[in-house]
């Protein structure tokens, strides 16, 4: 007659990329006064990584432009942009690449040289030529620099575009530099 007690659990683990490997004690079994244990090998296979595109580029040098337009701000140097979706040197604009359909943050930053009036400028974010958000900012007139951001959590698929717009009572210069003039997207997991 066999009795005994039937357990499953894992003795350890690895993980190896997209799979875990178990090593189990899978069943002790009493015949008698003997003991007989069974050892058990399983992979389990885990879903794919999930790909997150982003990109980041900024202003090299400072760029100038006109009271009362909106103007594209042309970020011209990449920082990142693993899937070549950002084009640093035509359009300006980020595009959605196929099989990256999700929600993304989308953020610009401008530092603007300083004013010699009052007035106010507006920072805004556009998806496929047309805008989806603005941030605007009211300033001095002196000679102070200042920064801004525009922040935007959008739903995108693949073709769309995004493209950073500035508009300013006055006409004015953003400041160029990595840190100071930049446009970041990161798609959400």
């Amino acid at each position: 007659m066999r009795t005994g007690v039937s357990r499953s659990y894992i003795y350890s683990s690895d993980q190896l990329a997209d799979r875990v490997v178990s090593y189990g004690k899978l069943a002790v079994s009493s015949v008698g006064s003997s003991e007989i244990i069974s050892n058990c090998i399983s992979t389990v296979h885990l879903s794919p990584v999930i790909k997150s595109s982003r990109a980041k580029a900024y202003r090299s040098t400072d760029q100038s432009y006109s009271a009362a337009t909106d103007t594209k701000v042309q970020f011209d140097t990449k920082v990142f942009d693993p899937y070549s979706d950002y084009d640093n040197t035509t359009n300006y604009r980020y595009t959605v690449h196929s099989g990256f359909d999700g929600q993304y943050v989308v953020h610009a930053q401008l530092k603007i040289a300083g004013r010699s009036a009052a007035g106010y400028i507006i920072a805004k974010i556009f998806k496929n030529g047309s805008q989806v958000t603005e941030h605007i900012r009211p300033y001095a007139g002196d000679s102070q620099n200042f920064k801004f951001d525009a922040l935007s959590v959008l739903d995108l698929v693949a073709g769309d575009y995004i493209e950073v717009y500035v508009y300013d009572t006055q006409a004015g210069t953003i400041k160029g530099g990595s840190g100071l003039s930049y446009f970041e997207i990161y798609r959400l997991p």
